[in-house]
């Protein structure tokens, strides 16, 4: 396929700024997209650094180019596309996401514009160690024991039927939850990551949410409950409006705080949470 670059870099202003101006004023290249390039080589192609920053076209955009100033995706951390087997798959240290992957997040859409013309902007990030908190948050999205007895019950109303609700115990026991927070982070999910990727939908259908993640639907429906999500009249979920859906998503944000607060720039990442040790009686 044949992508347009338009060139954002030209309105950087001496304010750090993107000046304000229409799409058709910047200079623009065309690229043929090769089998197998990922979406560094496109820019590349482009004539732009392989961690450029970059938006889709949106109508707003081509009005004026700095109106994707504050849109754009960086590619590190930011990008994630959709593997064969429709999984998430962030870029993060070596895992690169191709150009094929990525069109697949913008059918979600994870991303919102036409991403056969690309605006590329004069930022971007070499990645690096970044803030983790991943144990904390899949310990703190799969606990049910502290929900109300509606809640359970909406959740277990999954699309293959009513699940087990069991009062009092953990449905998702320790072993399963070590299960999640490895195959997640082999995907290169941290707190910040789950929460920004939950953002970008404005609703989720929960079976969408487990093939993507590696979840059965039952366990999709008590992380979009413990992210502070609510399901509609449609069978779709949308952050509640609610006090209590507010304070789940501030429990998220305390996770994700509490990482950048004990975040290590030299070591990084820390994978202190407990794969392969035996499960405890909180575990149970």
């Amino acid at each position: 396929m044949q992508v347009t670059i338009y060139d954002a870099t030209v309105a950087y202003n001496d304010r750090n700024q993107v000046s304000s101006r229409p799409l058709d004023t910047v200079p623009r290249v065309q690229v043929e997209v090769q089998d197998g390039w990922t979406v560094s080589d496109v820019l590349v192609a482009g004539g732009h650094r392989a961690v450029s920053a970059f938006a889709l076209l949106t109508p707003k955009i081509e009005a004026d180019v700095a109106a994707g100033e504050y849109r754009a995706v960086a590619v590190v951390p930011d990008l994630v596309g959709i593997d064969d087997e429709g999984r998430l798959k962030f870029q993060w240290d070596g895992h690169l996401v191709s150009w094929v992957e990525f069109l697949r997040a913008t059918e979600v859409p994870l991303y919102r514009g036409d991403p056969t013309r690309i605006v590329v902007y004069p930022f971007g990030a070499a990645g690096g160690p970044e803030p983790d908190g991943l144990w904390e948050a899949v310990q703190s999205l799969f606990d049910n024991r502290h929900l109300a007895v509606n809640a359970l019950e909406e959740i277990a109303k999954t699309g293959s039927g009513v699940g087990t609700l069991v009062m009092g115990g953990r449905w998702i026991k320790g072993v399963r939850r070590r299960q999640i927070a490895k195959q997640w982070r082999a995907q290169g999910f941290t707190a910040a990551r789950i929460r920004e990727y939950l953002a970008r939908c404005p609703q989720w259908d929960p079976s969408q949410l487990a093939k993507q993640t590696y979840l059965t639907e039952l366990e999709a429906r008590l992380a979009l409950t413990n992210a502070g999500y609510e399901e509609g009249s449609d069978g779709l979920w949308r952050p509640s409006d609610t006090d209590e859906g507010r304070q789940r998503r501030h429990v998220i944000d305390e996770i994700e705080q509490r990482a950048d607060a004990d975040f290590d720039p030299v070591e990084g990442w820390s994978d202190h949470f407990p794969l392969d040790e035996e499960e405890s009686e909180d575990d149970q």
